[in-house]
Formats: structure tokens, C-alpha cells, sequence
């Protein structure tokens, strides 16, 4: 199960983006988790904690909260965090060159997609499909350009 949580502070790190409880596991291409939101959000909708997982999970919090660490400003985890989206983008470029994809930018949407390889070159001159930054390969897309 993925689900948003409410703020939870842990050694002064914010782990409150998404919390994952995985009773069994699925994987999926780099960059392609986010189109299964239509799912995750059905589990969700269909998942209910139980009132002992919660007070286990409340003691568990509080202990951790008891010796809080400041990591704010700490110079290795930001070098830690900026490698992190570096390997990012490089596995993403490495994925779409591999399965022979483009990744483009889509202006009038503002949504990224996975094209064919010389899509581009076959919209010829045009302004709604660009090439992807650097940065926006972090940020995954939202379905693909397939030549008919």
C-alpha cells in the first residue's frame, strides 16, 4: 500500500511524503511507477489500519523522537540527496536510450511522454513537443508516443 501521510518528523528528517507497506512487492521501469497511481489509489481506498498497528506504530514514532539528530544544512546529505537525482537522470537517459525512447516535453499539457525514437524529427518544425531537460527526467511521465 502507498498512501500520503501527515507530517512525521523522525531525527529532524520530514518522512511524511509517502509511506509504503508492502505485503507483497511489484516492480516496474524506472520511471513508470507513476503510472500506476490509478491502482495504488484503489488500494488505498480499499486499506484500513488496524488499532494495534496504529498504537505499535505511534510507540515506535515516539521512540525515535525522544533523540532527535538536526541533519538540516548537513553538507553530506545534501551531497548525498544531489547524487541521488544525478543517478537519477543518468538511469533514465541510460532506459530511454536502451529501449530506444525520447523522452519530450509537452508544451500545451505540461506533461512529459516516452516517444519513439526520432519523434521529434518526424514533427518536424514545431513548438508543442520539446526535448526533456535535464531536471525533468526526475520527474517521471505520464504515457507514451508510439509510431503507428
Amino acid at each position: 500500500v502507498v498512501m500520503n501521510t501527515q507530517d512525521i518528523y523522525i531525527r529532524g528528517i520530514n518522512n511524511s511524503n509517502w509511506e509504503i507497506n508492502a505485503i507483497f512487492t511489484e516492480w516496474a521501469p524506472t520511471g513508470s511507477l507513476v503510472n500506476w497511481i490509478p491502482v495504488f489509489s484503489e488500494m488505498l481506498n480499499s486499506f484500513r489500519y488496524t488499532d494495534f498497528y496504529i498504537q505499535q506504530w505511534r510507540q515506535i514514532a515516539q521512540s525515535a523522537l525522544s533523540t532527535p539528530t538536526v541533519i538540516d544544512d548537513d553538507p553530506v546529505m545534501e551531497a548525498f540527496e544531489e547524487r541521488s537525482r544525478s543517478d537519477t537522470i543518468i538511469n533514465e537517459k541510460r532506459s530511454d536510450m536502451l529501449e530506444e525512447y525520447d523522452r519530450v516535453y509537452d508544451t500545451e499539457t505540461g506533461d512529459i511522454y516516452r516517444a519513439y525514437e526520432g519523434f521529434l524529427d518526424d514533427m518536424g518544425d514545431q513548438s508543442r513537443y520539446i526535448p526533456v531537460t535535464d531536471d525533468q527526467y526526475t520527474q517521471g511521465y505520464v504515457g507514451w508516443i508510439d509510431k503507428d
